[in-house]
Order: structure tokens, then sequence, then C-alpha cells
């Protein structure tokens, strides 16, 4: 397997490298398709989310209520470390699966949490990407609802870039053309394959 860790702050683009990137044969492990599929309703990771958040934070017809558990571990750092104990070791376990599993050469694990997760260990390469600040607030409020203040709450609350940047082999420039950024994004696959081989 030859394994790239895709990360970058939220809204910075790591899904239209990610779709580019499965054009290009390789399998994608998302860590927010990964979450969508451990928070099916009835699930077991539902259910201790539950017991200890309140049954206000399931749907009535048993889904997460993701926007009232956002604004939660935005507004309540312990209730955020709480909820990081039970759902991360879940998700972490999902990855080793999906990766061990994939029936490709090269896979794109994509989390926004990658490094902070401890999940670099598992990548060959780690790339990040670039994106403005004021152009994170307008996707994550056009794409997710939510007002001004909690888009710059969610963007403070990860790692900054440049910590980031200390971890990445490759950095990919998303200001801008998004065709540039596929562009960035072939010619960095073609060094990794170069490199991997």
């Amino acid at each position: 397997m030859g394994v790239i860790g895709l990360t970058g702050g939220i809204a910075s683009g790591k899904t239209l490298v990610s779709d580019y990137m499965r054009e290009l044969g390789v399998d994608i492990i998302d860590g927010d398709v990964i979450t969508r599929r451990l928070y099916r309703p009835g699930g077991e990771l539902l259910r201790e989310i539950a017991a200890a958040f309140g049954d206000a934070y399931l749907l009535p017809d048993g889904e997460l209520n993701r926007r009232a558990v956002r604004e939660l571990v935005f507004a309540d750092p312990e209730a955020k470390r709480k909820l990081e104990a039970i759902v991360n070791p879940a998700i972490y376990d999902a990855v080793v699966h999906d990766l061990l599993t994939s029936p490709r050469d090269h896979q794109l694990l994509v989390l926004p949490l990658l490094i902070e997760g401890g999940y670099a260990p598992l990548c060959d390469e780690i790339w990040l990407l670039r994106v403005d600040e004021r152009e994170q607030i307008r996707r994550l409020t056009a794409r997710d609802g939510v007002d001004e203040a909690l888009a710059k709450a969610m963007i403070a609350s990860q790692m900054p870039f440049a910590e980031k940047r200390k971890y990445a082999h490759r950095v990919i420039d998303n200001r801008g053309c998004p065709r540039k950024t596929l562009q960035r994004t072939k010619k960095s696959f073609f060094r990794f394959l170069k490199n991997f081989y």
C-alpha cells in the first residue's frame, strides 16, 4: 500500500482533492464517510453519545443531531473532550480496517484531524491544503448554515496551519482557481508515485 494522508483546516477543499484522486484510481478512505457509517441510528456509538449527553442530541428518527452536538462541543471544551473519548477510538479502528482491506494499491486517507488524531504514522506522505481563513468562513456559512462567529470558532479550534505545516511532506495551495488546485494535486501524486516506486 501507498498511503497519502490529506489534511487541512475545515472547509479547506479536501472533497475537491479527494474526488479528483478517486478519478486517478486512488482508494479514498474518508473520515467523514466512516463517521457517518458509525453514526447509523441504533448503532453502539449513538447509544454511547446519548448516554453521555442525553437524548436531546439525537433527532426523533434516531439520527445524530449534528448541529446540536457541533454547537455543544465548540462552546464547551470539556464536552468536546468527552465526545472525542467516545468517538475517536471507534473511528481509528474503522480507518485501520478500511486501509487493510483496501482493494487498491494506493489510498488517500482524508481526515481534518489527521495529525492531532495520531494517524500520521499510518501514512507514507502527508499532504496539507492551504486556504485563506476568509474563504473558509465563506464556505462554512454557505455550506453548513452557521453564522460567522461559529465559523471562526470552528476554525480556531483546530491546529493552526503553521503547526500542521511541520508534519506535511507537500502543501497544496487551494487559494483561487479549483482547476489549478487539481493541477497541483496531479503533480503531487506523480511525485509521490516516483518516490514510492
